[in-house]
């Protein structure tokens, strides 16, 4: 009985060990999916400003262009030649900034998509590991009901065994008595006997 007492008890110990770690893993889980949410809106909100400064200047780019090809009629052709080729050229210079614009934006957002991965495999770890911490759960809990119906059926097992040898008992102790009786009668009617 003491044994099956001191495993039920380290059972139910490992049981509320086992709780206590799975509760503590689903907080780590929501602060992780927390995390990749956050994660998420910033690389949002930075890809957003890039974007519209790139945008913006592309739009003044082609207003330039624009403004530059419109035709004078008081300047000669070598003057409009010479407008042409200063546009093309501020259009040169202005195309490694925009290629620059558009490698930092595909560099940070490279870096955030590389960040969410890495958030997403361990949420995945986490979610493997809290769905085996239920699984051992689920386990420890029918072994520790096994246990408990065990512990019941030996209880009641050694429950029958004192009543039937008290039953015992009470049997001999009252042949043990009629016994005495018989003797003490017999006793009685051999100085009765003698007496005669």
């Amino acid at each position: 009985m003491l044994i099956c007492k001191e495993k039920t008890q380290h059972l139910m110990q490992k049981n509320n060990e086992a709780l206590m770690q799975y509760v503590e893993d689903i907080k780590n889980l929501r602060n992780l999916i927390l995390s990749d949410l956050n994660t998420e809106q910033v690389a949002s909100s930075q890809s957003q400003p890039s974007q519209s400064q790139h945008n913006n200047a592309t739009s003044n780019n082609g207003n330039s262009l624009s403004s530059g090809q419109q035709p004078n009629n008081n300047n000669n052709a070598g003057f409009g030649s010479g407008m042409v080729s200063a546009v093309t050229g501020v259009g040169q210079q202005q195309t490694p900034d925009a290629v620059g614009v558009n490698s930092s934006n595909n560099g940070g957002a490279g870096s955030s998509q590389g960040s969410i991965s890495t958030n997403r495999e361990a949420i995945l770890r986490k979610a493997l590991k809290c769905k085996q911490l239920e699984d051992d759960n689920k386990k420890l809990r029918k072994l520790l009901k096994n246990q408990i119906e065990g512990s019941d059926k030996l209880r009641q097992d050694t429950q029958n065994t004192i009543t039937t040898l008290r039953e015992e008992f009470d049997v001999l102790l009252k042949e043990l008595t009629q016994y005495k009786q018989k003797e003490e009668l017999q006793h009685r009617q051999a100085q009765s006997v003698t007496g005669q």
